[in-house]
């Protein structure tokens, strides 16, 4: 079937020659059972598929999924390859699809999922990669050699800027009280009859203690915590007791 032989309400713009992304349109199929015109078309790895017009027009399809291909399960991610299945927003740490790896995800889709209430996954070609570490790989061209630091203590916060490296140590140092603290504040606990304040640094425990109350204790923990942890010190506004 060509366009000269549709009815005059049914033909169209003849694309035949054009490309879209990965894809060159080889000619024109003819219409689909909903009425959709079906164009052949070859990918750049030379797969030939057809594809409805509107999915090429609207960018909904960008290739025929050879770009999942070239990234076997015992290879390691590269950064030319992620950005083309997704696209990183250093803004907004936000990352959406550039391809559809499955059926039901449309491009330009926010990628990823929330998993513990503490971290955002995505699933590329069957492996879950953490988001904040996908974020160094897409700005700085290889995956992060330590642990990735959420500056601002926020796991789902992936902009650029709150992300840094760390050691494990350095990590925990930038971290609130744990849920078995019973002080309310962090390194504070209940010595005896006196409260005390403890700081890890260098795997020594440092103690300051004999305090009459724990905001006593509190106090001493933060300034002995800013002299320690530097830079990875996690801020005392951000450590106060919970009403």
């Amino acid at each position: 079937m060509t366009n000269d032989t549709l009815p005059q309400s049914k033909r169209f713009c003849n694309i035949t020659g054009n490309r879209y992304n990965k894809f060159t349109v080889i000619s024109f199929q003819g219409l689909c059972k909903r009425g959709s015109r079906l164009w052949l078309c070859r990918c750049d790895c030379g797969v030939e598929k057809n594809i409805r017009g509107s999915s090429l027009t609207t960018n909904n399809i960008k290739s025929c999924g050879c770009i999942l291909t070239r990234l076997p399960k015992d290879r390691p991610l590269t950064q030319s390859i992620l950005k083309e299945i997704v696209h990183y927003d250093p803004d907004t740490g936000v990352f959406t699809w550039r391809i559809r790896t499955v059926g039901h995800i449309k491009i330009g889709d926010i990628a990823g999922s929330i998993q513990g209430k503490t971290r955002i996954c995505i699933n590329i070609a069957g492996k879950a990669y953490r988001a904040h570490r996908l974020a160094w790989l897409y700005m700085y061209g290889a995956m992060p050699t330590l642990l990735i630091d959420h500056i601002n203590g926020n796991g789902l916060d992936n902009r650029i800027v709150n992300l840094r490296e760390a050691t494990q140590s350095q990590n925990l140092m930038n971290r609130g009280k744990t849920i078995r603290n019973t002080s309310g504040f962090k390194g504070v606990h209940k010595h005896e009859n006196k409260w005390e304040a403890q700081c890890v640094y260098k795997k020594i425990r440092k103690r300051m203690g004999g305090f009459n109350t724990p905001e006593e204790a509190s106090v001493a923990y933060e300034q002995l915590a800013k002299e320690c942890h530097g830079e990875f010190y996690y801020q005392s506004t951000m450590n106060k007791p919970e009403n």
